[in-house]
């Protein structure tokens, strides 16, 4: 047995400057509306993952989630 975990962590941004250049880890940088997600990584994240990330924005009561 190896000793990790995943932690996902989101984050609320807003762009300021800059430009996006492509790198060892992304190829690309974009943004999405929730209807318009394009195909995800289930290995790393799915759209019921995204899906709970909005619903706590917008739910001024929203409690974390820890398993």
């Amino acid at each position: 047995m190896y000793p990790y975990g995943i932690t996902t962590v989101f984050f609320l941004c807003e762009p300021v400057s800059g430009s996006f250049t492509e790198n060892d880890e992304t190829v690309a940088s974009e943004y999405f509306t929730l209807d318009d997600l394009p195909k995800l990584s289930e290995d790393k994240g799915s759209k019921e993952q995204v899906e709970v990330r909005f619903e706590a924005f917008h739910d001024l009561d929203w409690q974390a989630e820890f398993e």
